[in-house]
């Protein structure tokens, strides 16, 4: 089995994660511009890093409350 084979499932989630981004970054432009009449570039550059960390912080403390051994070798060191 090759180095990079991805199960079935995960790349069905794979794709449907990249689909659903791409069309969010699709559709962004409108709001933006009517958001840009209203305030100013930096405010809604604030307001999108906000959001993304609001989005992002959760999977953050998950990620994190999972220990890792020590003594465990990273993925890509284990032998196939």
């Amino acid at each position: 089995m090759s180095r990079f084979a991805v199960p079935g499932f995960q790349r069905i989630s794979a794709l449907v994660a990249i689909l659903a981004a791409a069309a969010l970054w699709g559709i962004s432009n409108p709001p933006s511009k009517s958001l840009l009449a209203v305030h100013g570039p930096c405010t809604l550059a604030e307001l999108r890093l906000l959001i993304a960390l609001a989005v992002l912080l959760p999977f953050l403390a998950i990620r994190r409350k999972r220990r890792i051994s020590a003594a465990s070798p990273p993925c890509w060191a284990r032998p196939e």
